[in-house]
């Protein structure tokens, strides 16, 4: 797809109330780093409160919102995820007349312009994505799959479950650049969907599972940095990580969309993630900080005498540039009771 200096980026987000704070620091984001128009089609489930008036005038922003309650088929979700999760399988009959969407999950940061992502050249295949590295980097040490009491290990189950015969060739749904007028031509959301019925009733990882299993391997895999995820890092301090990652990490020192997959940082129960300075101060950009540490306020019932030290320390040095009532109010909310 040849590029064009005036041509509209369509991006989707798919998500609900719990969701909406999240979407809106992102959508500011996206706003913020894009040289073009963009149309952000808002896939919501029920009523939205807040994100409808903050970005109604949101300058080089057309924000589409669609109430996708009863428009997609639900599945059964394993984890934390919520069944809306399944709503990006119904974004070729949703965006009818729209050739190319940029799918983004709402626990990401965009840092980085996104036109040369939306105009990259897919070739033959519908699809664009990011190896899940997370998932490599287990599958790479042999370990069981990330459930409760799992033995079956990662690579059986990419290899017999997902029918992938490359288990490397994994990737991570939170980033999808999407071709969708080939997307229903394969008719990948229906092989999904019937998957999902069928073989992958109890899929692990939900839809991501499903797209998968659909493509089986015939996408583009994209740059690291368009869909760099902030667990890695976190992997990274605690165990070596595969001499095949380390490439990807260093990467990472400039990444250009941030994915919070994992621990969120409105839910961090940890000390700060690396990531999480630029999340809090695109939060106050987009002026839903003091909405998101209220709503979730409640992550923990105490707060550990380092996680003091911590907020102090991020009070004296970081205050200035991510504003000091920020800080306290982040520790704050792990001072508060259930």
């Amino acid at each position: 797809m040849a590029s064009n200096s005036n041509s509209t980026i369509h991006v989707a987000c798919c998500f609900d109330r719990n969701y909406e704070l999240p979407f809106i620091v992102l959508a500011n984001s996206i706003r913020r780093a894009s040289s073009r128009h963009v149309v952000l089609h808002a896939l919501h489930e029920g009523p939205l409160d807040l994100a409808p008036r903050e970005l109604r005038d949101a300058p080089g922003l057309t924000v589409n919102f669609i109430d996708v309650t009863d428009r997609y088929g639900r599945f059964n979700t394993h984890g934390p995820q919520t069944t809306v999760t399944y709503a990006r399988l119904s974004l070729p009959d949703i965006l009818e007349g729209v050739e190319r969407v940029l799918y983004l999950d709402t626990d990401m940061l965009v840092m980085r312009d996104i036109a040369p992502l939306y105009f990259s050249d897919l070739g033959e295949c519908a699809l664009g994505a990011v190896i899940d590295y997370g998932l490599l980097i287990r599958l790479l040490r042999d370990e069981p799959l990330p459930v409760e009491g799992a033995t079956t290990l990662i690579c059986d189950y990419l290899r017999d479950t997902i029918r992938l015969s490359n288990p490397h060739r994994y990737f991570n749904a939170g980033a999808l650049l999407i071709d969708l007028e080939k997307f229903r031509s394969l008719g990948i959301a229906q092989r999904a969907r019937e998957a999902l019925s069928n073989e992958l009733s109890r899929a692990i990882f939900n839809d991501q599972d499903a797209l998968n299993f659909a493509v089986a391997g015939a996408f583009v895999e994209l740059d690291p940095r368009w869909n760099a995820i902030q667990d890695i890092l976190f992997k990274e301090v605690h165990q070596r990580l595969p001499a095949e990652i380390e490439a990807v990490v260093d990467l990472y020192k400039e990444p250009w969309i941030m994915h919070y997959a994992g621990v969120k940082p409105w839910r961090s129960n940890i000390l700060p993630g690396p990531w999480e300075r630029q999340f809090w101060q695109a939060a106050q950009e987009a002026n839903v900080e003091w909405p998101l540490l209220w709503a979730f306020w409640r992550a923990i019932p105490y707060l550990r005498p380092y996680q003091i030290d911590s907020y102090l320390w991020e009070a004296r040095n970081r205050g200035p540039q991510i504003g000091t009532a920020t800080v306290l109010m982040w520790a704050m909310k792990h001072f508060m009771r259930r």
